[in-house]
């Protein structure tokens, strides 16, 4: 047997050595975005002539590799697998219907790219439209799911409870933890359904709903952000999920409604939580808003003061945050006028300290109106009890769809349409901050894909598929398990090429890591094998110190393969830490291997996950204590 003693942490830096059995090349394609650099800037779509091998220049790992298969887009051109993929657990229905709403109103172009697929995640991943080319059977898919969801995200409720609790007696780095496992399972359940059920098609696209989170929750909490390198952190966990589907050849296309921001130059005012200010009929400035939560003054008043200190401590855009917030919750409460004022003016201040002196005078304008003209109270209290009473979705046979739930509208050209006829608009991201604009672009970036927000984008993000180029080229799997990196440039320097960040010769480290947590968390079966592992008993000359793990490797591996052996020691740990160690070449021979580690009470479980990566299977163990 083999034997090493593995010091836990070291072992997260530890790069994966050149294989030194025999390697394999294999042929490997990549979709990339072709576009003539003019074309961009003008906005046009101009017919361009075939491009062929010789017009990329292609690099893994900064070694040029020759392209030697060209696939143009066309009718030709092999269809597209495309996955809608439902995650009902993140956020509530309200907006996965605004998102459903609009991919309705795309069934036919979607259908007439290839196959569609539907999946919902609620929580573990069902098919529930096999893949189909039938634009009438996605569209009713997507409408009876529509109808038939209910509920509230669980980030929301996550940070509901906290605004209820007001944080006392809570730790916030415990908070984050809870935050940070709750988004990392969806991440791993979404990583893990994709390259499990990979299409025979190189042309593969995953349209994601309700996939948006912060990717530095410690914000809304309070604490510090972890620094870059800590792979437990959501921005590390999303640059692994991007680069893995794009090594698998995903190109993702999430959908998830606008933030205020983006939609404060098409409509006056100023966005305060979930409602925006704005000229009205009778007054200069007053309060127009939709309801879309119950509000509650508790919270007002509690975002209140937590807005006050903050100013005293110098944290004035935080505080314009908590004030955003209490305006929220005591907006449509006459019984909260003057509260409101306050609020007002607070904000006021804050935004006059950040140098806005636009929004300071809206602010102040506000509060004076709400002082001079006690209607103003009466007319929110109207609007927000008729507000709450409006809206449904609606569907038919056909694929028709009109997306207005409670107080959202779809934004400018979005699917569906309010009562009156007018564009409806996606709900705010209100008082839980969910802000997933940095987590789509992280993905969008690492898959060439297309972040999409409208319906506008939407169109624009099929499009993009249509024109799309497939290359093939050869690849030597001298560094099995890893991520290489990858470079498509254009000959010719008047085009412009999108391709994704990496290629993988083998089961990348990223998906070894998903597969081992959700073993860790879940209760689900484990679906690649059982791997034969026991803790030795320790001789008379073993130090108690370190536990003696001996595997049976005979039964997957073949002589020459390579393999990868990831393990975590389990414990009460919001985020475990997961250890990758590539197994000598000789160790496949010899079928056995004995792992070292020292022994760890707070950590007493194991859990092991061994990878071939020549055959890309699999198979894991748990040992209890």
């Amino acid at each position: 047997m083999l034997a090493l003693l593995l010091a836990g942490p070291s072992l997260l830096a530890q790069e994966p050595k050149p294989f030194s059995g025999e390697t394999r090349v294999v042929a490997t394609d990549v979709v990339v975005d072709v576009l003539k650099k003019e074309t961009l800037l003008s906005g046009a779509r101009e017919p361009r002539r075939q491009q062929g091998p010789e017009d990329f220049q292609l690099r893994i790992d900064g070694e040029r590799v020759s392209v030697v298969g060209v696939e143009p887009p066309g009718s030709e051109a092999e269809p597209w697998s495309l996955v809608i993929y439902l995650d009902t657990t993140l956020h509530d229905t309200q907006e996965l219907r605004w998102a459903a709403a609009l991919l309705v109103e795309e069934a036919e172009t979607l259908t007439s790219l290839g196959t569609v697929t539907v999946v919902e995640a609620d929580p573990e991943p069902r098919t529930v439209v096999a893949p189909t080319r039938d634009a009438d059977a996605v569209a009713q898919a997507l409408s009876d799911w529509a109808l038939e969801a209910d509920g509230e995200g669980a980030l929301v409720a996550l940070r509901e409870a906290v605004l209820d609790t007001g944080g006392e007696d809570l730790d916030p780095r415990d908070l984050v933890g809870l935050e940070t496992a709750l988004v990392r399972d969806r991440l791993d359940v979404f990583l893990i359904d994709l390259v499990e059920h990979l299409p025979a098609t190189a042309r593969r696209a995953v349209l994601p709903l309700g996939l948006g989170f912060d990717l530095q929750p410690e914000a809304f909490y309070g604490i510090a952000s972890p620094p870059a390198e800590d792979a437990t952190s959501l921005a590390a966990l999303t640059r692994d999920l991007g680069r893995s589907l794009g090594a698998y050849g995903w190109v993702t296309l999430p959908l998830a409604a606008p933030l205020p921001e983006n939609r404060a130059k098409t409509k006056p005012g100023l966005r305060i939580g979930k409602f925006r200010l704005g000229p009205g009929k009778d007054f200069g400035m007053w309060i127009r808003a939709s309801y879309e939560e119950d509000r509650n003054p508790k919270k007002a008043r509690a975002h209140y003061e937590v807005g006050v200190q903050q100013m005293k401590a110098g944290q004035t855009e935080d505080a314009v945050e908590s004030f955003k917030k209490a305006l929220f919750h005591f907006y449509g409460d006459p019984r909260t006028g003057k509260e409101q004022i306050r609020a007002y003016e607070a904000l006021a201040r804050a935004l006059e300290a950040l140098g806005d002196a636009e929004g300071a005078r809206r602010a102040e304008e506000a509060a004076r109106e709400l002082a001079e003209h006690p209607k103003v109270l009466k007319r929110q209290q109207k609007e927000a009890t008729k507000a709450k009473k409006a809206g449904a979705i609606s569907g038919s046979s056909s694929g028709e769809t009109a997306a207005t739930t409670a107080g959202s509208e779809l934004a400018e050209t979005g699917a569906g349409s309010t009562a009156d006829g007018s564009p409806p608009e996606p709900r705010s991201a209100g008082v839980t901050d969910i802000d997933p604009e940095a987590a789509l672009d992280v993905l969008v970036s690492a898959t060439a894909g297309f972040a999409v927000r409208n319906a506008e984008q939407l169109g624009e993000a099929l499009e993009s598929l249509g024109r799309r180029y497939r290359l093939t080229f050869p690849l030597e799997a001298r560094y099995p398990g890893r991520l290489l990196e990858l470079q498509v440039q254009p000959s010719d320097p008047a085009f412009a090429v999108t391709a994704p960040a990496f290629a993988r010769s083998s089961t990348p480290e990223p998906v070894a890591a998903a597969r081992l947590r959700r073993l860790l968390t879940s209760e689900l079966p484990n679906e690649g094998g059982d791997l034969d592992a026991e803790v030795l008993e320790p001789g008379p000359e073993d130090s108690l110190a370190i536990a003696r793990v001996a595997l049976d490797l005979s039964p997957h591996a073949r002589p020459g393969d390579a393999l990868r052996l990831t393990y975590a020691q389990a414990g009460d740990d919001s985020r475990p830490r997961l250890h990758h160690l590539y197994l000598p070449a000789e160790s496949s021979t010899t079928g056995a291997y004995t792992l070292e580690l020292p022994r760890d009470e707070e950590r007493p479980g194991l859990i092991l996950l061994l990878d071939n990566l020549t055959t890309g299977t699999w198979a894991a163990t748990i040992l209890e204590p």
